[in-house]
Parts: structure tokens; C-alpha cells; sequence
């Protein structure tokens, strides 16, 4: 589970820039990668089962 200080996504991109670990497009590319690949499987899997799917349902 993550910690308090990092339950957002600009919570994760702001720790990650201040301990220098990751620069501000390397942790806003993985955080939209991911956002991305849930849409993209969730919709083929709606779409193969009948359903549908709206995003952030």
C-alpha cells in the first residue's frame, strides 16, 4: 500500500523529482502508460464479453 504522502499521481511525481530519483516526464509517462493500458484491457474485455466500459467507472 502507498504511503499517505503519495496517493496522488502528483504526489508521486513531486517525491519522486525532489529525491531525484526520476525526472518529471519519466514518472508522467509511467503514470499515463498505466492509466492507458487500464483503458485499452478493460475495453477489449468489455468488448469480447458484451458489455461496455466507460472510463473511471
Amino acid at each position: 500500500m502507498a504511503r499517505r504522502s503519495e496517493r496522488t499521481w502528483w504526489d508521486k511525481i513531486w517525491n519522486a523529482i525532489k529525491s531525484g530519483a526520476k525526472t518529471v516526464w519519466e514518472v508522467a509517462l509511467e503514470e499515463a502508460s498505466r492509466y492507458l493500458i487500464e483503458i485499452i484491457l478493460n475495453s477489449a474485455i468489455s468488448y469480447f464479453s458484451g458489455g461496455y466500459y466507460l472510463p473511471g467507472e
